[in-house]
């Protein structure tokens, strides 16, 4: 695992997209503000998915990503490995290959 954090340098970019594309982003931002609020489902669930998803799309930067925000929130290995493993009955062999990244970025993030 890279001792660089993968997420520094994509905080700066999306900085640089807010100034580059304002209103857009404003209202992406607002999106993503809302489905993470609570209702009938949990922000930690909601959290769960996300990683659940990145996983299923083969992002390793969506997963960096999505990890460390489901262990802000309260998320464990344990929770975050099981929505890994349901992204991988979806998205078969080729996902099972990103649970690598889900595990290095819960190494990296877990307790920070």
């Amino acid at each position: 695992m890279s001792k660089e954090d993968p997420l520094t340098e994509l905080e700066i970019y999306m900085q640089k997209t807010r100034e580059g594309i304002p209103k857009p982003m404003v209202r992406f931002d607002q999106l993503s503000g809302a489905v993470y609020e609570e209702g009938a489902l949990s922000t930690k669930l909601k959290a769960a998915i996300a990683v659940g998803i990145a996983v299923a799309k083969r992002c390793p930067l969506c997963i960096a990503y999505y990890t460390k925000g489901a262990l802000d929130v309260g998320c464990n290995k344990q929770e975050l490995l099981e929505a890994g493993g349901v992204a991988v009955m979806l998205g078969g062999g080729p996902a099972m290959v990103y649970i690598q990244y889900l595990l290095q970025a819960i190494e990296r993030y877990e307790g920070k």
